[in-house]
């Protein structure tokens, strides 16, 4: 098993944003990773590829969801969550993203609180592969476009302890729609 799972969802009729998204993870300097693609080739959309997260287990030690329109900016992401030395209670770590219309997410007056929609992403979680595979099943309820929000929030709400690490680990390099694009 791998330290860092990356799971990227991604759209047939955008190659160049999943080659620029792969760029970005191959300049880790930690190997220890993998990436598997959740891919909609047809033009299901979002709502069919938040609900088909149900349906990918843990690969990782640590799962996160960096779809192919996001970017990985820290190339020692590995190592800083490795340093993180988070005790094995912690079921979500909680980074900051950077997006090109809203600045860093989350804002500060939501940081280390319950996700606030709109104010969060994927890119913004890494979610312990013990607790991903507990709660994966609850995708299949979250075929909606909000489902990054939604599951956070369910984690939340379900008491797992989140650890807050005040670094910005991804990028939004534009608003996007998934697959309606």
């Amino acid at each position: 098993m791998t330290y860092l799972q990356v799971i990227t969802r991604t759209f047939g009729r955008r190659p160049s944003l999943l080659a620029q998204n792969c760029a970005s993870l191959m300049a880790l300097l930690d190997d220890d990773w993998e990436q598997t693609l959740v891919i909609d080739e047809i033009g299901r959309g979002i709502e069919w590829a938040n609900a088909n997260l149900s349906t990918v287990p843990a690969g990782g030690e640590w799962v996160w969801i960096l779809d192919d329109d996001d970017l990985c900016v820290m190339p020692n992401l590995i190592g800083v969550i490795k340093g993180l030395d988070a005790p094995s209670e912690y079921g979500v770590i909680a980074m900051r993203a950077t997006h090109v219309q809203f600045g860093i997410l989350p804002h500060d007056q939501h940081w280390a609180q319950r996700p606030v929609l709109g104010d969060c992403g994927f890119s913004n979680f890494f979610c312990r592969g013990q607790i991903w595979d507990q709660y994966r099943s609850k995708f299949a309820d979250l075929a909606i476009y909000a489902a990054d929000h939604a599951f956070y929030s369910y984690l939340w709400d379900q008491g797992v302890p989140f650890l807050w690490h005040d670094a910005v680990a991804a990028h939004y390099p534009r608003r996007s729609m998934g697959a309606s694009e």
